[in-house]
């Protein structure tokens, strides 16, 4: 059974089972798959199931700002596999084939290092996101209020029912408290993202010092695992939520 994730922003992701046959994608209300961004075109591009074949393809239909397949830009029409990611605008698609109940992507659990081509990667792949939310930040002057929108923004975007950012003068606790995620504390001792099925913890670092800590979680039986793609968004927002939480403090020090 071929499924497609649809994530965006600011709504929880979406999950859409195919059946054999074209599945259109636009901003149009007439389209299989609405794309509720103005950088979408009416219509914008269309996914062909081939029943004999279990086949899936992916066609551009002239599109204005393009249909990107794993980072790279669909010229006329080209075959999709498990796992691929599509992005249309802010908006992102995960190609998933199973049978039955979704599976998680591979490899997703455990630690993840930030490594430099780990953050090039997310900031890369979710660079329109990025900017939203950059400019949004850059309008806020107190970290109070960055942090809000920040929560709210990943609670919107990855569909969790819990996400707290912790911020540096509370980690002490963190690290020594025996009520804590073990989780929590191994993101902070490690350095990287640790991720479960349903929990994320995800580190914000400033010159290798850990300000603060992303603390997500998703409690509801029918909810998406973490996959890659929540990851890279993840660690993408942490990279921005460092730079608007040192912003704020230096802020703070000139008041």
């Amino acid at each position: 059974m071929w499924q497609l994730i649809v994530t965006s922003p600011d709504k929880e992701p979406k999950l859409v089972e195919l059946k054999p046959g074209k599945f259109t994608i636009g901003r149009a209300s007439s389209n299989e798959i609405v794309i509720e961004d103005v950088s979408a075109s009416r219509s914008h591009a269309e996914i062909f199931l081939d029943g004999p074949t279990n086949t899936l393809t992916l066609t551009d239909l002239g599109s204005t700002n393009g249909t990107y397949v794993n980072r790279q830009r669909v010229v006329g029409s080209c075959h999709l596999h498990p796992d691929d990611l599509i992005r249309i605008g802010t908006v992102v698609i995960h190609v998933s084939h199973q049978t039955g109940k979704i599976r998680q992507a591979p490899g997703i659990n455990g630690t993840h290092h930030f490594t430099r081509e780990l953050v090039l990667e997310s900031v890369e792949e979710h660079s329109l996101l990025i900017s939203e939310i950059a400019q949004k930040l850059n309008t806020i002057l107190d970290t109070q209020t960055a942090i809000k929108e920040v929560t709210q923004m990943m609670k919107r975007s990855m569909g969790v029912d819990y996400c707290e950012i912790v911020q540096r003068r509370e980690l002490k606790f963190l690290e020594t408290s025996d009520l804590t995620d073990p989780l929590a504390k191994q993101a902070l001792r490690n350095k990287a993202a640790e991720v479960s099925p349903t929990t994320m913890f995800v580190p914000i670092i400033i010159h290798e010092q850990v300000i603060g800590l992303i603390a997500m979680h998703k409690s509801r039986p029918d909810a998406i695992p973490f996959d890659r793609r929540d990851l890279q968004l993840a660690v993408a927002i942490s990279h921005q939520a460092a730079l608007t939480i040192q912003r704020m403090e230096l802020i703070e020090q000139v008041r």
